[in-house]
């Protein structure tokens, strides 16, 4: 069973390598898009055209997974962002049907905790998930994680700002320091804007790094000379202080609001190693931050284990179930009341 996950630049497979997102085939603001159903608008000449994003989303998921068929006996389980509303997902559903998708949409706190568990790691009954993505950051709280985490319906905190902020921090301060070299960097060239995409990736391998390492030599051949700029992590701590405090904001917001009394928080997401920010949980909040082996995957391997769990389930027949989730997924932009969304309960445990 595959699981797979979108990101804003990349999609992940739980059965291959990450697969890059051309710019010209998505925006960065997917996820956000889909949330609140805003059209993506393609230049066509001189006339714009816009798309509906769930289609735009479902193209990339269609793409990702060329070569490897899908069936309702072996669906693809699909981690989708567990602030997403319901209504978002059933479009995303829709499409994927168009297209011939056979997908099963999983929330991804919950898959974050199914593999986190699997992975020998004790967490209590209740949690809070930070997602620290590119572009977002987002708290879902999860129930029962050590029988069927469930996560909670209740809206989920979101702050759109992520990785991708921290990286363009640090691509300005790496400009600043060639400045004060009197290196005579001209930020308008046309050689330093063609350079800044890949100084991006650069800058984020860098930022990475010192999740492990006090400092990080940056080559900055893209600029037009030879220095060696020397990035410490005290330097990236301060540059990330004001994303920071908004991440514990929004976690204190969450558990504030959570009638559970939770005391863990479980990080997930390529952010998720920086120090600072497990650091500062623990410090200003009391929680304790657990961080899994392999942050930037975790609900990707986790899918396929909550979407096991449910053909498990000995209620139904597995042929049954899974056509259960598909058609549902389909409705379910057209239950709109309220009561009858308890009737969904035995699906929406893997596609809250």
């Amino acid at each position: 069973m595959v699981g797979m996950e979108v990101g804003a630049t990349t999609v992940r497979r739980s059965d291959a390598s990450p697969t890059p997102i051309e710019a010209e085939t998505a925006p960065l603001d997917l996820l956000h898009r889909v949330a609140v159903d805003e059209p993506f608008v393609r230049l066509d000449g001189d006339r714009p055209e816009l798309e509906p994003v769930a289609a735009v989303y479902a193209a990339v998921v269609e793409e990702a997974l060329e070569g490897l068929a899908t069936s309702a006996e072996d669906p693809i389980a699909l981690a989708v962002p567990g602030w997403w509303p319901p209504n978002a997902r059933s479009r995303v559903a829709r499409a994927l049907e168009a297209r011939g998708v056979v997908a099963v949409l999983v929330n991804d706190a919950e898959a974050a905790v199914a593999q986190a568990t699997a992975e020998g790691v004790r967490l209590p009954s209740t949690v809070a998930v930070l997602s620290l993505r590119s572009m977002q950051t987002s708290v879902v709280v999860v129930r029962d994680c050590r029988t069927r985490p469930t996560a909670l319906l209740s809206p989920a905190p979101v702050l759109e700002e992520g990785g991708h902020l921290l990286d363009v921090a640090v691509l300005q301060h790496v400009l600043r320091g060639l400045d004060d070299l009197d290196e005579g960097i001209d930020r308008e060239a046309p050689a330093l804007v063609a350079a800044a995409r890949d100084a991006l990736t650069r800058c984020r391998a860098a930022r990475e790094a010192l999740s492990t390492s006090v400092a990080q030599s940056l080559h900055s051949e893209p600029f037009g000379t030879t220095r060696r700029i020397r990035l410490l992590r005290s330097e990236l701590e301060e540059l990330s202080s004001d994303w920071t405090d908004a991440v514990v904001g929004l976690v204190r917001t969450a558990l504030e609001q959570t009638p559970d009394d939770v005391d863990t928080v479980l990080l997930t997401g390529g952010l998720a190693s920086m120090p600072a920010v497990s650091q500062r949980l623990s410090a200003d909040l009391g929680v304790e931050a657990i961080v899994p082996a392999d942050p930037q995957r975790t609900a990707v391997h986790g899918a396929p284990l909550v979407l096991a769990a449910l053909l498990r389930d000995a209620r139904v027949p597995r042929w049954q179930r899974l056509a259960r989730s598909v058609r549902t997924l389909g409705r379910a932009g057209a239950r709109r009341d309220a009561g009858r969304r308890s009737s969904q309960d035995t699906t929406d445990s893997a596609q809250p």
